[in-house]
C-alpha cells in the first residue's frame, strides 16, 4: 500500500477517539498532534505523532507545545511523553528542549525525546 497508507492507518484511530489536536493560526493549518498510550523501554508512556508545516516553527510554538503536552499529561494520568523525530536537526533538538524534553536516544536522523511527568 505504501507509506501514506501506513500513516493514515496509524493516526485515524487517534483522530476518531479524540486524541488529536489541530493547531492553526489566523485560520491557517500549521500542525496536527495525535497521541496514544503505548510502551517505551518497558514503561507505559504517552506516544505522540506530529505533522507540521514550516510555519509552525516560525511562531511561539515551543510555549504552546509545552502547555499542550502538559495538558495531555494531566489528561492521561501524568505519564511521561515520548516523542520521536526524524528531523535530526539542531533546531528540532532545541525546540524539544525548550518544551522541557530530554534527549533519550539518537540513531541516524532519529531522535527520541522524553518529557518526564510533572513532579
Amino acid at each position: 500500500m505504501g507509506p501514506l497508507h501506513d500513516v493514515k492507518r496509524t493516526v485515524k484511530p487517534m483522530i476518531k477517539s479524540g486524541n488529536s489536536y489541530a493547531i492553526t493560526y489566523a485560520d491557517t493549518p500549521l500542525a496536527m498532534l495525535m497521541f496514544q498510550i503505548g510502551e517505551y523501554e518497558d514503561a507505559e508512556v504517552i506516544q505522540t505523532f506530529f505533522l507540521s508545516t514550516e510555519g509552525f516553527f516560525q511562531r511561539d510554538s515551543a510555549r504552546l507545545g509545552k502547555r499542550l503536552m502538559r495538558t495531555i499529561q494531566q489528561r492521561l494520568k501524568n505519564r511521561p511523553i515520548v516523542s520521536m523525530s526524524y528531523g535530526g536537526t539542531d533546531r528540532v533538538e532545541r525546540w524539544y528542549g525548550m518544551m522541557g524534553y530530554e534527549l533519550a536516544a539518537a540513531e541516524g536522523n532519529l531522535r527520541v525525546f522524553r518529557l518526564p511527568p510533572v513532579a
